[in-house]
């Protein structure tokens, strides 16, 4: 990997990880934002989740369950906003989201899958991400929870999960940058 390449990871990997959290405050009601408000931070920050994980996948130089898990990671995001912004009945809405999610959690687990296979592991990254599926498979479930009418245990899986997510994103960041660190000295295999 070359070195803008892996300034390019490393970017996206941190880009990713500012808009979870930046999603992530815009989903917890305690924090009293107008509606508004904590709108638009979901919208920027999945649109930064999406730039990062597409970033992250142009950065790589070969194709991989990585690579393939940002792509999908990217897709999801792109999906929530969807549902938040689509002028279509809150049912709708809710659907997007919840796919949305699913598939941020299933690309998660496909980073976690492809870190797993490799020969020196980076045991941030594998945290980071499954944590980061795990956060999002509870928001999903939490969406569906609202859509059955359990509106309390929908939104507390939720914010839990997205804090989760964050959490695993920040993690994750971490785990990146100490890979591109040691890539850096020549410490790791080059691709």
């Amino acid at each position: 990997m070359t070195v803008g390449q892996q300034v390019i990871v490393l970017s996206g990997a941190w880009i990713q990880a500012v808009g979870t959290v930046a999603a992530t405050i815009g989903s917890t009601p305690a924090f009293y934002f107008p509606q508004i408000i904590s709108k638009e931070l979901r919208i920027v920050g999945n649109a930064l989740q999406a730039l990062g994980n597409a970033m992250e996948a142009a950065g790589e130089s070969t194709i991989s369950l990585e690579t393939t898990g940002n792509k999908i990671q990217a897709l999801g995001n792109l999906t929530v906003i969807y549902g938040i912004v689509a002028d279509i009945p809150y049912v709708k809405k809710q659907q997007f989201e919840i796919a949305g999610n699913w598939l941020q959690a299933f690309g998660a687990l496909l980073a976690v899958i492809d870190e797993l296979k490799e020969v020196r592991t980076e045991l941030l990254s594998i945290i980071g991400n499954t944590l980061q599926s795990w956060g999002n498979s509870m928001q999903a479930v939490g969406g569906i929870l609202e859509l059955r009418g359990d509106h309390v245990t929908g939104q507390n899986l939720d914010v839990n999960g997205s804090w989760i997510q964050a959490a695993g994103a920040v993690i994750a960041a971490l785990g990146q940058s100490q890979e591109e660190i040691r890539n850096g000295s020549g410490e790791n295999e080059s691709s």
